[in-house]
């Protein structure tokens, strides 16, 4: 085994900890992927392909942070390879950004952040890339409308750096309005999608405008995207729909809004215009202000089109962490953002959170938890991260395979995505995950609460409060906490 091997393996083996070697790779796959060997070595590839997803978040950031990346960078023979390989994996059906896994999937966008973020305006490499990173973004858009609030965020906060790369607006806008690919499966496709298909329409058309840059148009918007949202059986694309609709008016004349809109039912067209009346009342939509960025950039706010969350508090530098499955040592993942992105990333969040960036924080989003909203000085990345696994009370390891997981999104993270959700079986009733032996006796006694859509509930005391974000922050991270939350809350300053 070579030198530069040998070392790698010791990087990726510090970052998988106690978890163990990983399988080895059956006869068969050796020649399918030779090409990852030949820049990897064997083991590091065999991580990448593991079946347990700690072995595969632990080879993506071998390869991309500190010791990994410069070992393979001047060392190995196949190092000019290692970042185009490693995009190759990325969108390999099941790995990298179409990983079940959230971690692995947060570590696949961290890999997208550092390469779009590094790119030059011209020039070769963008050329190389470009190839490359764009198959990736259906599967990404898929994910902006995933089921776990956390990838969610992450999804749309990667689109929006690809859209403010040298990769450009247009790409994001046409992975936007294309009909979202089923691959086969005839199961409906979520709501969510298409809301987030129509946030991150909204988002650029704000802060770059349309047409241009933007790769947006009055017909390609209306046609593609509101039209079809429009006539959608959920109640809150239909409403996503109506408000972009509007928003576009104010960008259109009303002959040609009314060619497009000609065929929609007269209290379909009354709704709009109930849109447009109440976005003429506050102003109209904001001037957008082009940034350096080929693909855009700026400072507009805007109108609201999605109260749920799409895009994270504010980003934190990523760092070279360990893969445990411990609550001491288990953290989330984050990503870099190069200097100048900020303000259109803090546009984006405000688009769809419904702020503008004059409301924005002015603290160093390095110092406040992004979950409890937590503001302390003292915090480093070291003492941001103990707070994530020790104290944050808005977050709790998985009872089965001790991820640390948002307590808002425990009941589907274990019913959905945990490694061990064969142990449990979800209630029709209180929609909650019982163990599955205990299914039978827990629905013949009755006694759960009935799951509603008024209200939140707590899955650790049962206690019920308002719909949304602000709810379940209230609850867990303001006093007096929640009483069966271990992590109760202490006090300290939050935004």
């Amino acid at each position: 085994m070579p030198q530069w091997e040998r070392s790698l393996n010791q990087v990726a083996v510090s970052l998988i900890g106690d978890q163990g070697a990983p399988e080895v790779l059956p006869g068969a796959k050796l020649a399918e992927y030779k090409e990852y060997i030949s820049v990897y070595g064997y083991f590091v590839t065999c991580c990448l392909f593991s079946k347990r997803w700690q072995l595969r978040e632990s080879a993506i950031r071998t390869i991309i942070f500190s010791e990994g990346a410069a070992i393979l960078a001047k060392d190995a023979p196949q190092g000019s390879q290692a970042i185009p390989t490693l995009l190759l994996y990325l969108g390999a059906k099941g790995y990298g950004v179409s990983d079940t896994l959230a971690n692995v999937f947060f570590a696949a966008c961290d890999v997208i952040s550092q390469v779009v973020t590094a790119l030059p305006p011209k020039g070769p490499n963008l050329s190389h890339v470009s190839p490359s990173i764009l198959p990736l973004l259906p599967e990404l858009m898929l994910k902006a409308g995933d089921n776990n609030s956390r990838v969610r965020e992450k999804a749309s906060l990667t689109l929006m750096q690809i859209a403010v790369s040298p990769i450009g607006a247009e790409r994001i806008s046409a992975a936007a309005l294309a009909e979202p690919e089923t691959g086969g499966s005839k199961k409906p496709i979520s709501h969510r999608i298409h809301l987030a298909r129509i946030n991150m329409v909204q988002c650029l058309i704000e802060e770059i405008g349309l047409k241009g840059k933007s790769g947006l148009t009055v017909d390609s918007i209306l046609q593609r995207l509101c039209l079809p949202c429009l006539a959608h059986s959920h109640q809150d694309v239909r409403e996503a729909a109506q408000k972009l609709t509007a928003l576009v008016y104010s960008y259109s004349t009303p002959a040609v809004m009314d060619k497009h809109l000609a065929a929609l039912k007269p209290a379909q067209r009354q709704l709009i215009d109930e849109q447009i009346g109440l976005l003429t009342a506050a102003g109209g939509p904001p001037a957008p202000q082009p940034g350096k960025h080929s693909g855009g950039g700026g400072g507009g706010g805007g109108s609201n089109i999605n109260d749920g969350p799409v895009v994270s508090a504010s980003p934190v530098k990523a760092t070279n962490r360990k893969v445990v499955t411990t609550e001491q040592e288990m953290v989330s993942s984050s990503f870099s953002v190069s200097k100048g992105q900020d303000a259109v990333l803090a546009a984006a969040r405000a688009a769809t959170k419904g702020l503008s960036p004059k409301e924005s924080p002015t603290r160093d989003p390095n110092k406040v938890c992004q979950y409890c909203g937590k503001y302390d000085e003292r915090f480093t990345e070291e003492t941001l991260d103990l707070h994530l696994v020790r104290d944050c009370p808005m977050l709790c390891p998985c009872p089965l395979c001790v991820q640390v997981t948002e307590i808002s999104q425990l009941q589907p993270h274990l019913v959905n995505e945990c490694d061990r959700k064969s142990l449990v079986k979800q209630c029709p009733i209180c929609l909650e995950a019982v163990r599955a032996e205990d299914l039978a006796a827990h629905v013949e006694a009755a006694e759960c609460i009935p799951a509603s859509t008024k209200h939140s509930l707590c899955p650790l005391c049962h206690a019920k409060f308002p719909i949304g974000p602000d709810g379940w922050v209230k609850h867990f991270a303001r006093a007096p906490g929640c009483p069966n939350n271990p992590r109760m809350w202490h006090g300290g300053e939050v935004q």
